[in-house]
């Protein structure tokens, strides 16, 4: 596509700017990942490129390669300002680099349900800080996306799919209003069948729970930071259970954003 074509229609949380290489300043070009600037320059023939890296970095969630092998029109770049987890932030009251500034990168692919000229895939750059103690147990799902090639894939802004490292809260602070015990929100059920509740005593400890995922309509999915085996807990506050794949639940998550249903 054109770039002024992408730039008409492109949107993003946090005043985000589509972009082309020559667009960046010397320093984001100088910080920007190898494997992000031949993608790019590669222009529209980048999607077989893409699809090997996730099926190298995320081989537990094969339909979103598929996917983006077959749907993908061209590979950009964003200029994000505020990126979520500042956000996050502030909302709680700490405005500390309130105006910081990201490079991302873009998937520019097409729109399945033919409402917009295309849909829009931001992951931003590789985590390199140290990573968090429980990232073993988010590691047994998404791999080594986060730090190998980007870190989080989120539908054109940032809270709809998989979330970068510094966005994983815990259950209980994102729902912070539901795992009250006194609140009678919640409603936590067995795997497979939305009839059968599970006793409040063996309920989860939603403290320990990490997000790393999240879905429209207040849909989240988190693994146990105690246990390393792609299992979880997911879905909404009001439908919540444990998952014994958590990537197969994450990727149908994904499948409901990319491709309408028939």
């Amino acid at each position: 596509m054109n770039v002024d074509e992408i730039r008409r229609s492109f949107y993003g949380t946090w005043h985000a700017t589509y972009l082309e290489l020559d667009d960046l300043t010397a320093k984001e070009a100088q910080d920007l990942p190898t494997i992000w600037r031949e993608l790019v320059a590669s222009g529209n023939g980048a999607g077989g490129a893409v699809a090997s890296l996730w099926r190298q970095f995320c081989p537990r969630l094969p339909r979103v390669a598929d996917f983006l092998e077959e749907n993908l029109i061209q590979v950009g770049l964003s200029r994000m300002t505020t990126p979520h987890h500042v956000v996050r932030d502030f909302q709680l009251g700490d405005r500390a680099g309130y105006d910081t500034t990201d490079i991302a990168l873009v998937y520019i692919t097409r729109d399945l349900d033919h409402v917009a000229p295309f849909n829009a895939w931001i992951g931003r750059q590789p985590f390199r800080h140290e990573l968090p103690a429980w990232w073993g147990s988010a590691r047994s799902v998404l791999g080594d996306l986060a730090t190998e090639f980007h870190d989080g894939f989120m539908l054109d802004s940032w809270d709809q799919g998989l979330l970068a490292i510094l966005d994983m809260p815990t259950m209980s602070e994102l729902w912070i209003d539901y795992v009250d015990p006194d609140a009678e929100m919640m409603y936590v059920h067995r795997e497979g069948d939305y009839q059968v509740a599970v006793p409040r005593d063996l309920w989860p400890d939603f403290s320990q729970l990490r997000v790393i995922a999240e879905g429209t309509t207040n849909r989240a999915w988190a693994v146990d930071q105690r246990r390393t085996d792609n299992t979880g807990w997911g879905d909404g506050a009001d439908t919540l259970a444990p998952i014994s794949d958590l990537a197969h639940s994450i990727e149908d998550m994904l499948c409901e954003l990319m491709i309408p249903r028939t």
